[in-house]
């Protein structure tokens, strides 16, 4: 005969936040690809687009440009019966975003990220107001 015991768990959400980490690993390959370094009839990019992957590769090598990785994280603390714990779950991020990308893409980043953990949360239960979320840019 086996006895059965029952686990009582309560969980709440302690700290919710996105967080900007420079990309370490950066591969910067797509940047030689002729399409970023040939002349384009009505590109916007400088000189037509002319070796614009390649001075963009320089300007990584210099210090002038990195990129970023954005990720969400959310801590949350949980007792089963009486012990505590605490655990973080994040996304995997979008990485490789280069610094000098607008705010606005950082923000809209940073929101998907946010979006993809409230859902991972919500299939255990667990809610958060985005107003509680604290945004870690550099």
């Amino acid at each position: 005969m086996t006895d059965t015991v029952e686990l009582t768990t309560t969980a709440t959400i302690e700290r919710v936040e996105v967080t900007w980490l420079y990309d370490e690993d950066l591969d910067l390959s797509y940047l030689e690809q002729e399409c970023f370094n040939d002349y384009q009839e009505g590109s916007t990019l400088p000189d037509g687009g002319v070796n614009f992957g390649l001075n963009r590769i320089e300007a990584f090598g210099r210090g002038e440009l990195w990129a970023y990785g954005i990720y969400a994280i959310a801590t949350i603390h949980f007792k089963t019966n009486g012990t505590s714990h605490v655990a973080r779950i994040n996304t995997p991020g979008l990485w490789g975003i280069e610094s000098d990308s607008s705010e606005d893409h950082f923000r809209e980043v940073g929101g998907e990220e946010l979006w993809q953990l409230s859902e991972d949360l919500k299939a255990l239960g667990l809610t958060f107001d985005d107003s509680e979320v604290i945004w870690n840019h550099p």
